[in-house]
């Protein structure tokens, strides 16, 4: 179950990715351009930030904690989680083609 719930995941993070940057490229044609070049250079500084607090924390209280176990899927759901990126990049570039970003973007 746990892997068609993670394939579910897949398909909706790809669309909204695809929806984001076509949202980001039409914001580029507009006046508020800066705001596209900013964001990704504040979110890349957001990451950063995130990987450095995170290497200092697991410096100063390091944990025991067993990683956990790798998924064993068989057969389609198996296929179907490694399918499920691309199936979601392209069900999002066809929304983003008849321009419905802005109503999906509204149903999230």
């Amino acid at each position: 179950m746990g892997d068609w719930i993670k394939t579910i995941i897949n398909v909706v993070f790809g669309v909204l990715v695809v929806l984001v940057a076509d949202g980001s490229a039409r914001l580029v044609t507009t006046e508020f351009w800066p705001l596209a070049v900013v964001m990704p250079v504040l979110v890349a500084g957001l990451v950063l930030f995130e990987k450095g607090f995170n290497g200092l924390i697991d410096w100063g209280f390091p944990s025991e904690v067993q990683p956990a176990r790798k998924s064993k899927a068989q057969g389609f759901a198996r296929f179907a989680r490694l399918l499920s990126l691309p199936v979601g990049i392209a069900i999002g570039l066809i929304l983003a083609l008849f321009g419905l970003t802005d109503a999906t973007l509204a149903m999230v």
